[in-house]
């Protein structure tokens, strides 16, 4: 479904596996699909479907005009700590409301799988 002319989100089909190295951080069947202009699409993948306690919040937040504040979290792993590599919008702008209660995960520095 189409939400503004910059952003769609839609469902995303399947099993999404989000690893870094051994260490599973979210598995999900109820992931979203974020595509903005200018951008390669993100997963959302549903809070209670991450592993919340290889997370930890970071002090890096950030703003984007479409989407709201962004707040970061730095992933523990068998290989250690991954600085930043997850974000949610806790609050995010109406428009992309579906993402609240989501986290996204920078997925060129982990393998996450669709099956």
């Amino acid at each position: 479904m189409e939400k503004t002319k910059r952003i769609t989100i839609e469902p995303c089909t399947g099993t999404l596996s989000v690893r870094a190295g051994t260490t599973l951080l979210a598995e999900t069947t109820n992931a979203l699909v974020l595509r903005e202009a200018g951008y390669g699409p993100r997963f959302y993948v549903p809070a209670a479907d991450v592993r919340i306690a290889q997370l930890r919040a970071s002090d890096r937040v950030t703003r984007c005009p479409h989407k709201g504040e962004a707040e970061y979290f730095h992933a523990e792993t068998a290989d250690g700590l991954l600085p930043d590599i997850a974000w949610s919008y806790p609050a995010p702008l109406p428009d992309v409301a579906e993402i609240g209660g989501h986290i996204a995960f920078y997925e060129e520095q982990l393998e996450v799988s669709l099956t």
